[in-house]
């Protein structure tokens, strides 16, 4: 079993149009996904009920990562800690 952790608040992603729709056009996609314990959805408790719409392209959509298997997580933080340094 993999280790999971939990986001929270989940953390958004920029995703384009076409790679949300096969997420969540697909359940075989979805059911992957989960069994690495990755928890993706198009919104999060924000008032909205739908994709957040960025106002930037019509390309693109916001997305929200709610769990991570531990190792992603871990590589995340440590990319996240090196651009910090480098700044």
């Amino acid at each position: 079993m993999t280790s999971v952790t939990p986001l929270n608040p989940p953390r958004p992603v920029l995703l384009t149009r076409h790679e949300s729709s096969l997420l969540n056009g697909n359940n075989r996609i979805q059911r992957i996904f989960r069994s690495w314990g990755m928890s993706i959805s198009e919104s999060f408790d924000n008032g909205s009920g739908g994709p957040v719409d960025l106002g930037l392209n019509e390309e693109y959509v916001q997305v929200f990562v709610h769990s991570l298997p531990e190792v992603v997580k871990e590589k995340v933080w440590e990319t996240a800690q090196t651009d910090t340094e480098l700044c």
